[in-house]
This record gives structure tokens, C-alpha cells and sequence, in this order.
């Protein structure tokens, strides 16, 4: 599993929400001063196999930390923390 923050959609072409999710989260990384890329993850059986059906989500080490919404920066900032 991956160890640095990833946004997992199940459609090909970007939409709104995800490039929501992904600046805010791009904004959190930075403000933490974190030193993580972020990465799309569009293969629907890899998706699946973290058990999310709604998209986006956020994933961190492996583990699912929000799907379904996209964050805000400081609820972002809030989840990386606890990490």
C-alpha cells in the first residue's frame, strides 16, 4: 500500500469534486509543511479493494481516513495530523 496521501475516483475524467478534494488536500500537505505527493488511483478493482463504493476518498498508508465528500483544508489538515 501506498504511504503518502492519494484521492481515489472511480470515473475517468476529473470532475469538480476531485479537483476540490485534491487542492484542498494539496493545500493541507503543504500548510503541514509535508513532504507527500498525491496520486489518482482510477483502477476500479484497486478502489474496491480499500471497500470504498463512493468516491472520492482520501487515502493515507493504506488506509481510508474520507470518502464519499470533499474536505476542507482543515478537516484535511485535521486527518493528516492524527496520522
Amino acid at each position: 500500500m501506498c504511504s503518502r496521501p492519494f484521492i481515489l475516483y472511480r470515473i475517468k475524467r476529473i470532475t469538480g469534486f476531485i479537483m476540490e478534494l485534491e487542492k484542498a488536500t494539496r493545500a493541507a500537505v503543504s500548510e503541514l509543511r509535508l513532504d507527500y505527493e498525491i496520486e489518482h488511483v482510477t483502477d476500479f478493482a484497486e478502489i474496491a479493494g480499500y471497500g470504498v463504493m463512493t468516491t472520492p476518498a482520501l487515502v493515507f498508508n493504506g488506509e481510508v481516513i474520507s470518502y464519499g465528500k470533499v474536505l476542507t483544508v482543515e478537516e484535511v489538515k485535521a486527518l493528516l495530523s492524527k496520522k
